[in-house]
């Protein structure tokens, strides 16, 4: 279930991003989109986290009838959801641990933002909101074009995932193996 959210989320994510509401309330255009793009990162790496943990779950349940290709299979997938979130992960944990995320782009429309609303010139004011709008608008392209490619690459791997999960958790008839049922049955206590 914690999959599927994750999954949702960066979807719900995506449609923020297209969408900007706020700009009445005093938040700007350029600092909806930043916010929405870290929780964009911080989502998908909850998402490689929780995919990477389930087959490490998987495994301790099925250790007792986990095939050598099973677990062949399963590694590769592990290492196929370590790669297909290298770049974000490597992106998030820089904006954890040493600075906020850069994008050179929203940061150039803050920046004009701040001059725009910094400067007495009316004129050098409309020049730098327009500079700001321009900023917003390729950061704002970029973020709807990578957040919905991003999702297409994730539901394909999710695909694949859930197809792993299934050649491990059922047979070859399509029923379900009880990891339980594999355990030796235990000594019945003595009085």
């Amino acid at each position: 279930m914690e999959i599927h959210q994750s999954f949702e989320a960066l979807g719900d994510i995506e449609t923020y991003i297209r969408r900007s509401r706020y700009a009445k309330d005093g938040v700007s255009q350029s600092r909806q989109l930043r916010y929405h793009a870290e929780n964009y990162l911080n989502e998908a790496y909850i998402l490689k986290s929780r995919l990477k943990a389930y087959f490490v779950r998987l495994r301790k349940s099925y250790r007792r009838t986990l095939t050598a290709r099973q677990a062949g299979v399963v590694n590769e997938m592990t290492a196929s959801v370590t790669s297909a979130f290298e770049a974000i992960t490597i992106t998030r944990g820089k904006h954890v641990h040493e600075r906020r995320y850069l994008d050179h782009d929203l940061q150039n429309a803050e920046s004009w933002e701040f001059i725009a609303q910094a400067i007495r010139d009316r004129k050098v004011a409309r020049l730098a909101s327009q500079l700001a709008r321009d900023a917003y608008k390729r950061a704002l392209m970029r973020w709807k074009k990578e957040s919905a490619e991003n999702r297409r690459k994730i539901a394909g791997l999710l695909n694949a995932y859930f197809a792993v999960l299934y050649l491990v958790t059922f047979d070859e008839n399509g029923d379900f193996k009880d990891p339980a049922a594999a355990l030796p049955a235990r000594a019945a206590p003595t009085s």
